[in-house]
């Protein structure tokens, strides 16, 4: 059994695009918890940690709910769609970024953002600045969210329906492969999965070593 690239394509589409707005909304957070003060700060954190430990099959189960026919936003047909799948997987890596760029930024984000507004940054300068302090724990946390999203199954099968051809992605193959028996399909499709995280991590590190 040959190995599906359509499968693949789709795996890293989806992935990817969690990703994107996984760390445009996380990162936004972290700095914004980070810099500012504010009343209930804390009650706000403790429940971003929440987030953070929500079994994926409850945010699949919520987002099921949400967008099937009888649901709020059932009229936009998303169910059983990439698009679905792609909000799922943004939402379990929104708090694990936004926590690791918060964690990082909690004692220097202030003096960093100070002395940028001293030296007369412009506000794009400024956050240009924080990101470049700060990129090995980024990728620390763009890594491990990749990792959890492209390798999540409860949540994918639930509002995805791992529809070949339409939804069906490589954990959720993986998953049924097995079940049938196709083992030396499904590892292929593992080995696949390692090289293509492994790969990432890479490009992550080159990141990171650019902006040195």
């Amino acid at each position: 059994m040959v190995l599906g690239i359509d499968i693949i394509l789709r795996s890293l589409w989806i992935a990817l695009g969690a990703l994107f707005w996984g760390s445009i909304f996380g990162i936004s957070i972290g700095i914004w918890f980070a810099l500012k003060t504010f009343k209930f700060k804390r009650v706000l954190f403790l429940i971003l940690y929440l987030f953070l430990s929500l079994p994926p099959i409850t945010i699949g189960l919520f987002l099921y709910l949400t967008f099937s026919r009888s649901g709020a936003f059932g009229f936009l047909g998303w169910l059983f769609t990439p698009k679905v799948m792609i909000i799922a997987q943004a939402i379990m890596a929104t708090p694990l970024i936004s926590i690791i760029t918060f964690n990082s930024l909690e004692h220097r984000g202030k003096k960093i953002y100070e002395t940028a507004l001293l030296l007369g940054a412009k506000p794009y300068e400024i956050i240009k600045k924080i990101l470049k302090e700060i990129r090995f724990s980024l990728g620390l946390a763009v890594a491990t969210a990749f990792g959890r999203v492209i390798s999540e199954v409860g949540a994918s099968t639930l509002i995805g329906g791992d529809i070949e051809g339409k939804t069906r992605v490589m954990s959720t193959s993986i998953l049924s492969e097995t079940r049938m028996g196709n083992f030396d399909y499904a590892l292929k499709q593992a080995l696949v999965l390692i090289l293509i995280s492994l790969a990432i991590n890479f490009f992550i590190l080159i990141w990171q070593g650019k902006t040195e």
